[in-house]
């Protein structure tokens, strides 16, 4: 199999589990949106090589492919430090609510 024909049935499989993730609600539209956009970037990426050794030649990058590796591994860890993120105001969240909680049980107890 081609490695362009590949690319392209891998993009329409992601976008088919992204629709039906969504389509569930099990990803957000904003998640959607950025791995739609992610996946269509990289499938340009592959389904334009010229582009690819163009940027590499740019970045002064030797084998044009290690480029597209390195941009994945960088998105990687951009996905990571946003799901940190969210993780944490979750975590705050969390916190306020089970005081909450804590405050509402003494005050019904209290109020015995």
């Amino acid at each position: 199999m081609n490695i362009y024909l590949f690319s392209v049935v891998m993009m329409i499989f992601i976008y088919v589990i992204i629709w039906r993730n969504v389509k569930r609600g099990r990803l957000g539209v904003r998640d959607s949106i950025l791995w739609i956009t992610l996946s269509v970037l990289m499938g340009v990426m592959v389904w334009q090589n010229t582009w690819l050794d163009w940027l590499a030649t740019q970045l002064q990058v030797a084998y044009a492919p290690s480029l597209l590796f390195l941009m994945a591994v960088l998105l990687c860890l951009l996905f990571i430090f946003d799901l940190t993120i969210r993780l944490y105001d979750l975590q705050k969240k969390h916190i306020k609510l089970v005081q909450r909680v804590a405050l509402l049980e003494s005050e019904r107890e209290e109020g015995r």
